[in-house]
């Protein structure tokens, strides 16, 4: 009797995300498909960097995630982070072979790029 009790599919017992912030409880054979398909506090792995985020967060850590490889649109260069796409484009100290730079001149009006 108390060992059912314990392993019944109907006993009422917490999510186990209530770690990262989850409060749901219920029954047991119900809450398995909450973990894993429901809970905004589940675990899920960024698809740019494999780093593990609560999928409440997962979005804007992937919108500002530093791991992702990024194309320069100028000259097509691959695998490229943000970061060193932003320092590859610098018009005054970038490396991007295509990049427009402009006259150094041009804030005392010269029009040349």
């Amino acid at each position: 009797q108390r060992t059912h009790r314990a392993q019944c599919d109907f006993h009422v017992v917490p999510c186990s995300n209530v770690t990262f912030g989850c409060e749901t409880m219920g029954p047991r054979k119900k809450i398995l498909a909450h973990e894993t398909q429901e809970c905004e506090w589940r675990m899920e792995l960024c698809p740019r960097c494999e780093t593990f985020c609560t999928h409440k967060l997962l979005e804007d850590h992937i919108t500002m995630c530093t791991k992702w490889k990024e194309t320069c649109p100028v000259c097509g260069k691959t695998d490229l982070t943000k970061a060193e796409l932003e320092q590859h484009c610098d018009p005054d100290h970038g490396t991007c072979p295509d990049a427009q730079v402009s006259c150094p001149f041009k804030d005392i009006g010269c029009l040349e790029n």
